[in-house]
């Protein structure tokens, strides 16, 4: 796998003031610095995030044996100016990388507060070391490998959540149906117990309702006969 990040830069988008940048020491980028100018104020006219914003957008455009990248993050703007044969998810990597550690670092008043080009220059290192690092060919197939195993597992994770709930949908299908079965099983048991405590309690005060009925008959059959 070959190609490389050619230009990395990092922009103000209230006034297109750089920040700072990394580029490639065996290519001149003068031709290329001013057409990414040109870009980036399109860009930044079209995205007007401010600092604080979780708004992120990527935009790309060809420029003959090269391709650019924007991410607007907020107030700021990273370009990559990447060769046709670099791969554009890795410089999106690389991009991301640059404004996770950027933001993380520098707050919006130091951004707000500085007032001549690339005042950000200790930054510069940090994107000159990781665009050698993006730069490696090993590095490259590594991170390439890892988007494929990340995309991998996302698959593999919402395969099992399909079936997951398909699977709940059948179990409470099934504890439904016991459900059903329960509560008709408690109104046989509720009517059984019913005739049940009905024979007991005749086994227990039939014999003296018996007696008792016998005895009120012949009371009233002698108070007929003698009136």
């Amino acid at each position: 796998m070959s190609g490389n990040v050619i230009l990395a830069q990092l922009f103000r988008n209230s006034d297109g003031l750089e920040l700072a940048e990394a580029s490639s020491v065996v290519r001149d980028t003068r031709a290329l610095r001013v057409q990414v100018k040109q870009l980036g104020t399109r860009v930044r006219q079209q995205q007007k995030p401010t600092f604080g914003e979780k708004k992120k957008v990527s935009v790309d455009s060809d420029i003959g044996p090269y391709y650019l990248l924007f991410v607007v993050s907020g107030a700021l703007t990273f370009v990559a100016v990447c060769e046709r044969s670099y791969p554009k998810k890795l410089a999106m990597m690389y991009l991301e990388e640059l404004e996770r550690e950027f933001t993380g670092s520098h707050d919006a008043s130091q951004v707000e507060l500085a007032n001549e080009p690339f005042a950000f220059q200790a930054f510069e290192t940090f994107m000159t070391k990781t665009r050698a690092l993006y730069a490696d060919s090993s590095t490259q197939k590594g991170e390439m490998a890892r988007v494929q195993s990340e995309l991998g597992d996302v698959t593999r994770i919402m395969s099992q959540n399909v079936a997951d709930i398909i699977d709940r949908g059948a179990k409470i299908d099934a504890v439904a149906s016991k459900s059903d079965d329960l509560f008709a099983e408690s109104l046989k048991f509720h009517t059984g117990a019913k005739d049940l405590r009905l024979r007991q309690l005749w086994r227990t005060y039939g014999t003296y309702a018996a007696i008792g009925g016998s005895l009120i008959l012949l009371l009233l059959a002698r108070f007929y006969i003698f009136v």
